[in-house]
């Protein structure tokens, strides 16, 4: 399991990227599968934070 930096911004949890750090786009849980918003910083305000939520893109499954 990995050990995430989780940041809680508007009641939504943003995680660092874990291969890129910060600089990367914050992550979200969705379904329980991450989820690429288009944020590179924290959400100015609770709309920002909801919009990057809805519109985060999920990781596809890595198959090796």
């Amino acid at each position: 399991m990995l050990n995430l930096t989780q940041f809680q911004f508007f009641g939504i949890t943003f995680y660092e990227n874990p291969l890129i750090g910060d600089e990367g786009p914050l992550l979200v849980k969705k379904n329980g599968r991450f989820a690429e918003t288009d944020l590179f910083d924290k959400p100015c305000n609770r709309e920002e934070a909801q919009a990057a939520f809805d519109d985060a893109e999920v990781w596809p499954d890595i198959q090796e």
